[in-house]
């Protein structure tokens, strides 16, 4: 162990004189690039090897600090059989080998098992409840008996590549990379503008703005920025009508279910983009679905399309968020999305919820809404969870 630290202070070290030399520091944005170049040279985050990535993370990128985090499901965790994945925790923003986590939520769910999968019926799970139940221990809080059981099945290195070798190789080549990019860049700034919703501002300020696809196991999309705010404005709505599945054409109806602009619910944000950083700007075609990369460079794009994609993470400190906005507390993100999935089932199958809650035959539901018995169960049985997840949000019990 001592010298597993002693090699993790020398990574570090390295890496810090590097930063000093070339007047590049590691910031959250290098260390995703790091990251991308880690992966594609091998650098695994599931398959067995969450735990080593996580400690390779904070050897190599955080100068041995952090803390790691688990996510199990705990019915198989007292069983003495964890199941989940592992994260580290800097500076209350969470890390994997596809960078940093939108929030706990998002790791909390590697605990939340299939419960129509077999597999884990024959492990020992018996009720949709017990799938769902995942918890988070932090390694500063284990018990003995926990850390043994989470280093014996968790943290021993399955037989593969050196996920600490990998990351330090793609870090010392990202710095090589990043001498060539300095040259010929613009002396100034870029103003330009992200449309967000305001249950996700506790992450822009955590952890800055994350594509959308991070965390799901896909390389980053890049965070979509506009060269006007209406532009930005029109595309955070596109993505809330996608995911409720919303028409287009019934916007106020979801503007009224939601609240959203009465409470300030759709966000603008303002991004100062540096003068080195531009380079990772790539194209954002607009289409129905929302937008989608293409062969334009990013300059061309915001010309042509008035948007663009940033490669990577746009960090905190270049996000300016408008005056009178109020952050929401902790749990709000939760129950705003419960509205939108609502409002998602009730575009799709009016009337349907208020048959279900108020104790009518699912079959007679069923029949009504033209849905298989079995989907009517299911969508029952989801209204259920977010109640019991409300619950404890609030801090009850269930």
């Amino acid at each position: 162990m001592i010298l597993l630290v002693a090699i993790g202070s020398i990574v570090s070290a390295i890496l810090a004189d590097a930063s000093r030399d070339d007047g590049i520091p590691l910031d959250d944005d290098l260390r995703l690039r790091i990251l991308e170049k880690a992966r594609e040279r091998g650098l695994r985050t599931g398959g067995g090897f969450c735990g080593p990535t996580a400690i390779a993370l904070r050897k190599v990128l955080f100068a041995g600090t952090g803390r790691l985090v688990f996510a199990v499901n705990r019915p198989l965790m007292e069983m003495g059989r964890p199941v989940g994945h592992i994260a580290l925790e800097v500076g209350g923003v969470l890390w994997d080998g596809d960078g940093p986590m939108e929030d706990e939520e998002a790791l909390r769910a590697w605990g939340m098992l299939d419960f129509a999968d077999p597999d884990w019926q024959d492990a020992g799970i018996d009720t949709p409840e017990e799938a769902d139940d995942a918890v988070l221990l932090r390694e500063d809080e284990l018990s003995r008996h926990q850390a043994d059981v989470l280093w014996n099945h968790m943290l021993s290195c399955p037989s593969g590549p050196d996920m600490e070798t990998i990351l330090y190789r793609a870090a010392a080549g990202m710095y090589r990379d990043l001498r060539m990019e300095r040259l010929m860049q613009p002396a100034e700034s870029m103003t330009l503008f992200h449309g967000t919703t305001r249950s996700r501002l506790p992450g822009v300020l955590r952890a800055g703005i994350v594509s959308s696809a991070q965390g799901q196991g896909k390389l980053p999309l890049g965070a979509l920025l506009h060269v006007t705010e209406e532009d930005a404005h029109r595309a955070a709505w596109a993505l809330v009508r996608r995911d409720t599945g919303w028409p287009a054409d019934r916007q106020a109806e979801l503007e009224t279910r939601t609240g959203a602009d009465a409470d300030g619910e759709i966000v603008v944000l303002r991004v100062a983009l540096p003068p080195d950083r531009m380079d990772r700007l790539v194209a954002a075609l607009q289409n129905d679905d929302g937008y989608r990369g293409d062969a334009l460079d990013g300059r061309r794009s915001l010309r042509e399309t008035g948007a663009a994609r940033y490669q990577g993470i746009v960090p905190a400190r270049w996000v300016e968020i408008p005056a009178g906005i109020t952050i929401p507390e902790r749990g709000y993100k939760q129950l705003a999305t419960r509205v939108l999935w609502e409002a998602s089932v009730e575009a799709r199958h009016p009337g349907l919820l208020e048959e279900v809650r108020t104790g009518g035959s699912l079959a007679r539901a069923a029949l009504n809404h033209g849905l298989s018995t079995e989907r009517v169960r299911q969508l029952q049985y989801e209204d259920g969870a977010w109640t019991r997840r409300d619950i404890a949000t609030r801090g009850g019990t269930h």
